[in-house]
């Protein structure tokens, strides 16, 4: 519903509208709880500290593990304080239009993998490949799938979800691959801050790398 107002409009997005239709599949009609975002998979660190205050908020973040419509509810202005809570509120919405309703809300928080009774899956649904991510990801500029991508390989090499985890894993990578690094500074994914440092032979060696993938598609 948000797509109106942007510039430039996301593509290869997964729809929140069907983990709500296989809820409703289901025949649950209430929940006397309330829907929990959990983004704890990353760290609750939901903007980088040195982007300034026009893009802090504005063009990127608040990210977590769990983003919705880039943390934006409809029928409320602006991006919310709370990625995860903003992502439990919108599947709220989307249940009640579908009459379930829901008594408490949504709110954020953790799974507790050893709760009991044991948590049972009652709905999912599936990303699009992650070269369409990022096709999509380069093609629109979209800041806040870039920087979820870089604690997700955090996640991938060493089971921490943070910005450093996500950079060792950049940094060893790009020098694997020949690219020159003196001269250069990563602090985020979406280049957004002012302390990030690039250099002609750096990027010129990346994206010749990159010619035939998803990189250069997008």
């Amino acid at each position: 519903g948000f797509e109106a107002d942007d510039t430039y409009p996301e593509f290869n997005t997964t729809s929140l509208d069907g983990l709500a239709d296989a809820v409703a599949a289901t025949g649950v009609t209430s929940i006397r709880g309330a829907v929990v975002g959990d983004g704890s998979r990353y760290d609750d660190e939901f903007v980088i500290a040195s982007w300034g205050p026009d893009s802090a908020f504005v063009d990127a973040g608040p990210y977590d593990a769990l983003v919705v419509n880039d943390a934006r509810i409809v029928g409320r202005s602006g991006r919310q304080a709370d990625p995860n809570v903003a992502a439990a509120r919108e599947f709220v919405r989307l249940l009640t239009s579908r009459g379930v309703r829901v008594s408490n809300g949504g709110s954020s928080g953790a799974l507790d993998p050893l709760a009991d009774p044991p948590i049972t899956e009652i709905g999912s649904i599936e990303s699009e490949p992650l070269s369409a991510v990022i096709e999509e990801m380069l093609t629109t500029s979209d800041n806040d799938t870039a920087e979820m991508l870089l604690k997700e390989l955090g996640v991938d090499d060493s089971g921490v979800g943070t910005v450093a985890a996500g950079l060792n894993v950049v940094d060893r990578t790009l020098r694997s691959w020949g690219v020159p690094m003196e001269g250069v500074r990563l602090v985020d994914a979406s280049g957004l801050s002012s302390t990030n440092r690039l250099t002609c032979a750096a990027l010129l060696t990346l994206l010749q790398r990159a010619n035939g993938t998803a990189v250069a598609d997008g």
